[in-house]
């Protein structure tokens, strides 16, 4: 099966990107897995009228062919101020322009780690609402690592062994429906 793996964050040492990695160490044995990096993707706010004059930009389109190319999609995405990341949402706006629309069937899991104790599980529904507006099939379970600063160690590795049982479980269900 291949999987496009990416945290959505900009930020060089997210906690999202080592849960990112993390799930990618776990399914690249049995999988062809496609993780990128969000940063590579950075494209102007979306507006119409600059969509008129210049089109898709390319980093739109380069992220509309991972999507397109994938059988199924994993997300890490952080929580700022109890949302989705605007860098994250802006690319979604501009996905929705490309016909058809990339996300259309997708098969998405949508997970996250954060420092608070919220896990950064309050940005799920708002990463949510806009995926499946374009046609996305969100899985309905997810994974919130809360308190990640202390969970993942170092070297990118979850020192809490029953956490990581479940984001695994969680891993393979997903794969498997």
């Amino acid at each position: 099966m291949k999987l496009f793996l990416l945290a959505a964050s900009l930020t060089s040492d997210s906690l999202n990107k080592k849960l990112i990695s993390i799930c990618s160490s776990h399914l690249k044995d049995e999988h062809t897995v496609d993780l990128q990096n969000f940063s590579d993707f950075q494209a102007p706010l979306y507006s119409a009228d600059l969509e008129i004059k210049e089109g898709i930009p390319k980093n739109a389109e380069k992220f509309a062919e991972h999507i397109l190319n994938a059988d199924k999609i994993i997300f890490s995405v952080p929580e700022y101020n109890g949302s989705t990341p605007g860098a994250f949402k802006n690319m979604i706006d501009w996905i929705s322009r490309i016909r058809p629309i990339p996300f259309k069937h997708k098969h998405i899991l949508i997970i996250s780690a954060s420092p608070s104790n919220y896990g950064g599980s309050r940005a799920f529904l708002h990463t949510r609402v806009p995926l499946e507006d374009c046609g996305a099939f969100v899985y309905p379970r997810t994974f919130a690592l809360a308190t990640a600063h202390n969970i993942i160690d170092n070297d990118g590795k979850m020192i809490d062994t029953k956490l990581e049982k479940i984001l695994h479980n969680l891993l393979e269900e997903f794969i498997s429906k």
